[in-house]
């Protein structure tokens, strides 16, 4: 079931067609047990948009040695890969998303 989020960034209005907090719940575990190595955990990913809505989002876990954040946009497809501060728990990896958007 298709859950529509909106997200208004710099009066740019974004729905969520998925619901990105569902996803990054279903990472954490593995974000968790990558906090065991002298790595830092990243998420990489991509998300697609048409017409102001976030069609589809997809996200991994991988290691690191140092925390380095890259967003690459290209047509409809935004591409990146965001340190993760497990501090900050999963409401951060939330925000550094939204943060991608504007």
């Amino acid at each position: 079931m298709a859950i529509n989020l909106e997200y208004n960034a710099h009066k740019n209005t974004f729905v969520w067609m998925d619901n990105p907090l569902e996803r990054i719940y279903q990472l954490w575990p593995e974000i968790m047990e990558a906090t065991k190595f002298n790595s830092i955990p990243h998420v990489i990913g991509e998300m697609k948009i048409q017409a102001k809505t976030i069609t589809d989002i997809r996200m991994d876990v991988i290691l690191k040695e140092n925390a380095e954040g890259l967003v690459i946009v290209e047509n409809d497809t935004i591409y990146f890969m965001l340190p993760v501060e497990v501090t900050s728990g999963v409401e951060g990896l939330y925000l550094k998303l939204l943060s991608i958007l504007r």
